[in-house]
């Protein structure tokens, strides 16, 4: 038995969602042969074979050591080896596409990323204050206080809402998750409309029982988020009619009498008519200039569909009957997918979304300069007509709605609001398929309840992420990356020179005053004894005596100084500066020396500072601010940000055995912290004792680049040039030219020749990627899109419904027979 569109679209829903999160685990499987390159590790080791070793036994395949050469070779400082290695795959949707490199001064930042998910997250919660009329309509319907069309559709919309759970509370990254079921979750007040405090004061169990919609909202996918809302939005209007029921009619005249019941504040003021349209304007400009913006859309789809009954006889001619006409539209429909499967995905679903509400607006009395019905309103004679600017041609529309439908006017279309307006008599008659029907797959078997979070990496939303953009690393790589302080011949290093310089100085004139001193002394004596004449020694002179006055004994020098000082220094003016020189020579060696042991002490710490330096936390995962943010205008001239976490625009982390071989010896300070920072196994490309790391991105979206070819991968040492072969490089987040992966800016070594990785995108396989890896993600965005279509496209085919509904109850009563 074939299905009708809503059935079979939603019956693939919960599949489509299921192959979506399929890939995420799959990309893990184990496994390592194929063409492609599916994932990358680092091995680190003391020697070449402790990482090769390792790597072969856990199934890598080697492909070379990006540490090669760029150990330092101080003494004491050990080699150490950073392995990669890969594992493949023949899937394109599991391949990698690109690989970038990040250091630790680049260009990028945490609290940048996270500013970000805080304006989102402020975003989110303005739009669920507003969104609150909705929620409060299901909740009205659901709990029949409201219409019994409203309790229907509520119904219904609380089944759908009920296929999805809230997460599992104990899962890895959840945060307010409480595995309960969405229809039943958003019956009870969000945390966003508690308030925080209110929120934080509720048990456990109470929490249980809260939604936080707006974790919801900004953590699960784009799809999923368009379900949510348009199956709230499929349970608004409280009221007895349908809003097109109360549009019949309707005129702006009509509203200015009838303001009261429009804009409430004016009730018992006697307005001027002037006064009153800007009252309601206050009110309903905004939603109508929304609705005026997509009368065109509409009408191109009635033209269309016009065209499309006339070219393929498909009209519904006066008096003919309806269930003749469903048949003759399914008999029509299955001979076009039998024959043409293109014409047919392109073209029915069109025609079943415009005829759900085309033969309604037919019937609801709209006058205007366009004619009589809501029907000559978007398809006027005059076919130059556009009432796009006729802001107030749509004020009755907006009026018609409900509060709820108001609200949800941000993500529903014009053309799904005509198809909620389906006469309230046929929703209470209708007999609906129930929601487990809709959900089954193609061979009939019920489809079970998801996570709303699936297919969704939520480790965007933690810590861990950092933000870059080509600003940031502009700036950073414009920094000069000599470490003007610690590194060789930085200012540590001419300052520990300069002071031993000084202190050889003051050492070698306090040597020189030292020993003049002992050579006047003894010359004095002379001059005492013999009265031969005496002058203080000069520098030649004292290059003359040094010889002899070294070669005597230290006592005898004692014995000489210490018989100057039993001299009267009045009778003996000489020997008071012979004594000072002596004196001033002592201190003038001590201080000389001790300068030169500061020296050294700065030499020492500067060479400490240089080889040992205190690393960060290596982002788990970076993303370009450009593929998350764009900004546009708004009708007021205003530039908008807009941020849209697009998961696959996300670069990861290669991973590698730091915490499974343990940390090197010689790691630099801040690596034993890795594992509490949350990047205890994001691999360093220096295996952790460079002079600040370099971590390896992987990204395996085809908008990065072609899937790439697992054995055109090459390490090419002094050559930055691209081999022939090759079409893709390892490169700086957002610049495209190759890396020098043993820079000095990363490595002890300055004798480095250059090394760089290369490969090979398949750019025939790219397109296949394209639409295999995001294939499920669109079948999502396609059906999410069609959820609040169900209902009146199902009216449209009821009498098809009931006749099948019939013909299943005879056929079970004849087979009841047959076994009697």
């Amino acid at each position: 038995m074939k299905r009708s569109i809503p059935i079979r679209l939603l019956s693939c829903l919960l599949t489509a969602v299921m192959m979506f999160t399929s890939f995420a685990v799959a990309a893990r499987a184990e496994g390592n042969s194929g063409k492609y390159l599916k994932d990358v590790f680092i091995a680190y080791g003391e020697k070449r074979s402790d990482a090769d070793n390792w790597l072969t036994d856990n199934g890598w395949e080697i492909i070379g050591d990006l540490n090669d050469g760029k150990t330092s070779n101080a003494p004491g400082f050990h080699n150490a080896v950073a392995v990669m290695g890969i594992k493949r795959t023949d899937d394109v949707t599991e391949a990698i596409t690109d690989m970038a490199t990040m250091n630790m001064s680049g260009g990028y930042s945490f609290d940048d990323y996270e500013s970000l998910v805080k304006q989102k997250r402020a975003d989110i919660t303005e739009f669920i204050n507003t969104f609150v009329p909705v929620l409060n309509e299901y909740r009205d319907n659901y709990n029949g206080k409201g219409s019994e069309s409203g309790k229907k559709r509520a119904q219904m919309a609380h089944d759908i809402l009920n296929k999805f759970y809230d997460g599992d509370p104990e899962g890895e990254y959840a945060v307010n998750d409480t595995g309960k079921p969405l229809g039943d979750l958003f019956l009870n007040k969000t945390k966003t409309e508690l308030g925080d405090d209110a929120y934080n004061a509720l048990s456990a169990e109470e929490k249980r029982n809260t939604a936080d919609l707006e974790q919801i909202i900004l953590e699960s996918t784009g799809p999923a988020v368009s379900i949510i809302k348009q199956a709230l939005a499929l349970a608004t209007d409280t009221a007895e009619d349908s809003w097109l029921d109360r549009l019949s009619g309707l005129t702006g005249d009509e509203l200015v009498d009838r303001i009261a019941e429009f804009a409430p504040e004016a009730e018992g003021q006697d307005l001027a008519p002037s006064a009153a349209m800007n009252l309601l304007a206050s009110h309903f400009e905004d939603y109508s200039k929304r609705l005026a913006g997509q009368w065109s859309s509409v009408r191109e789809d009635i033209l269309w569909f016009e065209k499309y009954c006339n070219d393929n006889n498909l009209r519904q001619e006066d008096g003919e009957d309806s269930k003749a006409y469903s048949a003759k539209i399914e008999k029509f429909f299955n001979d076009l997918q039998t024959e043409d499967q293109d014409r047919y995905l392109a073209e029915k679903d069109r025609f079943s979304n415009v005829r759900a509400y085309y033969y309604r607006i037919k019937q609801v009395s709209y006058s205007g300069d366009w004619g009589e019905t809501l029907l000559d309103f978007f398809r006027p004679a005059d076919e130059e007509a556009d009432y796009r600017e006729e802001y107030s041609y749509f004020a009755p529309l907006a009026a018609a709605l409900s509060n709820g439908q108001r609200a949800a006017l941000e993500f529903l279309s014009l053309s799904t609001l005509l198809r909620l307006g389906m006469n309230s008599k046929d929703v209470i008659k209708a007999d609906l398929p129930s929601v487990d029907s809709l959900f089954e797959s193609e061979d009939g078997k019920a489809l079970g309840s998801i996570s709303i979070y699936s297919g969704m990496n939520r480790a965007i939303f933690r810590k861990g992420v950092a933000l870059t953009s080509d600003a940031q690393m502009q700036k950073s790589l414009g920094k000069d990356p000599y470490d003007r302080l610690w590194d060789e011949g930085g200012f540590v290093d001419i300052a520990s020179y300069a002071t031993l310089g000084a202190g050889a100085f003051t050492m070698i004139t306090g040597a020189i005053t030292y020993l003049s001193s002992f050579a006047d002394a003894t010359d004095y004596i002379k001059f005492i004894k013999t009265g031969r004449h005496f002058k203080l020694t000069s520098i030649k002179g004292f290059f003359h005596s040094a010889k002899s006055v070294l070669k005597a004994p230290t006592k005898i020098h004692n014995k000489i100084m210490g018989y100057l000082d039993t001299l009267d220094p009045d009778e003996h003016p000489a020997v008071e500066k012979i004594i000072g020189a002596h004196t001033a020579g002592k201190w003038l060696m001590g201080i000389g020396g001790a300068i030169m042991v500061m020296a050294a002490a700065i030499k020492g710490v500067q060479i400490y500072k240089y080889y040992n330096r205190t690393f960060t936390a290596i982002p788990t995962m970076i993303v370009d601010e450009a593929d998350i943010v764009t900004y546009t205008t708004d009708s007021k001239g205003n530039q908008v940000k807009n941020i849209e976490f697009d998961q696959f625009a996300y670069y990861e982390v290669v991973k590698c055995n730091r915490q499974e071989v343990g940390i090197h010896t010689n790691a630099q300070d801040g690596v034993d912290k890795y594992k509490e920072w949350g990047c205890g196994d994001a691999a360093d490309l220096n295996a952790d004792i460079g002079k600040q790391w370099l971590a390896m991105y992987v990204n395996r979206s085809q908008e990065k680049g072609s899937p790439i070819l697992a054995d055109s991968l090459t390490i090419q040492k002094k050559n930055d040039t691209m081999p022939s072969d090759c079409n893709g490089n390892l490169h700086m987040f957002t610049f495209k030219n190759a890396v020098k992966i043993d820079d000095t800016t990363y490595s002890y070594r300055d004798d480095n020749e250059g090394m760089y990785l290369f490969w090979k995108g398949d750019e025939k396989a790219a397109s296949a990627t394209a639409s295999t890896f995001s294939g499920g993600y669109l079948a999502l965005v396609g059906i999410g899109g069609l959820a609040l279509g169900i209902l009146g496209t199902t009216l449209v085919l009821l009498p098809k419904l009931k006749k099948k509904k019939e013909e299943e109850a005879a056929q079970t009563a004849n087979k009841q027979e047959s076994s009697v």
